[in-house]
């Protein structure tokens, strides 16, 4: 898979000195104390990674609003968590190669996808339908982490920035993999729908 780093994604957005000055401003956020300090301990180790994995794209997105205006401290907070997130997948999943999911049978692609969602600690799902002689996975997902972290830490709007990475995770797949979620959570929906195609 051949996506950019979240460094990457800095350096090509604002150049050398503006990283510099962002992570700059990343340690002060940092340093001013955790962005979910007022919840109550994490409960479990899912909710602690989760955690882990929201508060620095929270302290990422503090520190472009102090010099960036809104709209586009979000466009960069977006891309940078997406290339951090989709790069976190592939930790998770390696390539996935839909040619090679065809030719499972139903039981053993069903299987397949289970395990896939059993990587996402920040995520409770459950696979929907799963037709490998079509190429189509569906599959839902009934609470999300990272989207309640966003809102708790007081910024909503970051939540789709996590939900960004899944695009660009899947559509970096040799072959490239379709992704329709009609649904998000962090959209305001009650839960996300993937629907994957594994396109020849």
């Amino acid at each position: 898979m051949e996506t950019d780093s979240a460094l990457g994604v800095l350096r090509r957005e604002l150049g050398a000195i503006g990283v510099a000055t962002t992570l700059i401003d990343i340690a002060r956020e940092a340093s001013s104390g955790d962005p979910f300090a007022a919840l109550d301990p994490p409960w479990s180790r899912r909710e602690r990674l989760s955690r882990g994995q929201a508060r620095p794209a929270v302290w990422l997105y503090r520190a472009l609003l102090r010099r960036h205006p809104s709209e586009r401290a979000l466009h960069l907070a977006t891309a940078v968590v997406a290339a951090a997130g989709a790069r976190f997948i592939h930790r998770g999943l390696g390539s996935v190669d839909g040619r090679e999911f065809e030719r499972l049978d139903p039981a053993a692609a069903r299987s397949k996808v289970r395990g896939w969602l059993n990587h996402f600690f920040t995520a409770i799902s459950y696979v929907d339908d799963v037709d490998p002689d079509a190429g189509v996975v569906s599959f839902k997902v009934s609470a999300c982490a990272l989207a309640r972290l966003s809102r708790a830490a007081g910024h909503p709007e970051l939540s789709g920035a996590f939900c960004a990475a899944d695009n660009l995770f899947f559509a970096a797949q040799r072959p490239p993999i379709t992704l329709d979620r009609p649904t998000t959570i962090a959209g305001g929906d009650g839960q996300c729908h993937f629907r994957l195609r594994f396109d020849d």
